[in-house]
């Protein structure tokens, strides 16, 4: 019995070993670390949902830089208001525009992700099994959503 709980313990050891190591793993690449702390640019992006003269709800996509001496606020573009609840976020490392927009399949809906790439100005959507999306993260080249998948009846 001694035996078997060592053994265990041992695989435990192990396997907290090689978390420990991948996430904080040695690198010789420092151009790449100083490379990337370069990256890290400091923001808020903001959503301003309105109604404009005509009646249309639009949402400004507002950059807030945080950079330098004061604080700057831009106006990146603006995306109609065609979801249930209006969510967008700028991604000014990759220079791209998440959404969230309603999309119509036969009788049913859902709010489905977007990207808008600013200097392409080309639309692309990126889900098509989601009902609401809460919350879009852009982290580096990736994408982090949170919201509700659709029941498929």
């Amino acid at each position: 019995m001694r035996k078997k709980y060592s053994n265990v313990k041992m695989c435990r050891l192990i396997i907290m070993a090689i978390a420990v190591l991948n996430l904080f793993g040695c690198s010789d690449k420092k151009e790449e670390s100083t490379q990337q702390q370069e990256e890290n640019i400091e923001y808020l992006s903001i959503t301003e949902t309105y109604e404009d003269y005509s009646g249309t709800m639009l949402s400004n996509v507002n950059l807030i830089n945080l950079e330098g001496n004061g604080v700057n606020d831009t106006r990146v573009h603006t995306v109609e208001y065609a979801s249930q609840y209006p969510l967008t976020v700028y991604d000014k490392q990759n220079d791209i525009i998440y959404y969230s927009e309603r999309v119509y399949v036969d009788d049913d809906y859902g709010d489905q992700l977007f990207s808008y790439n600013i200097e392409t100005k080309e639309s692309v959507q990126l889900t098509d099994n989601i009902y609401a999306i809460n919350y879009i993260y852009p982290v580096g080249n990736y994408i982090y959503m949170l919201g509700a998948m659709q029941i498929l009846s």
